[in-house]
């Protein structure tokens, strides 16, 4: 929702390789789509989304500490 807005931020980005993610990868290709025709040189959707991910059983690591990991660290 706030990819035109933030776009002339993004500009310095042109040269990277960009990967847009969602939860079921609608909203991604809608993202990728937008950054190509703003010549985003190398920008790709995760297939499927997050929950395509998931459902291939590849890892998903975070950056918050969950309890988990809080008390294993213990």
């Amino acid at each position: 929702d706030e990819l035109d807005a933030k776009m002339s931020q993004l500009t310095s980005l042109k040269s990277k390789a960009i990967v847009a993610v969602c939860d079921v990868g609608i909203t991604s290709t809608k993202a990728v789509n937008t950054l190509r025709a703003a010549g985003f040189e190398s920008v790709y959707g995760l297939k499927g989304g997050m929950s395509g991910w998931s459902q291939a059983g590849l890892p998903v690591v975070t950056g918050k500490k969950t309890k988990a990991r809080k008390a294993k660290n213990k």
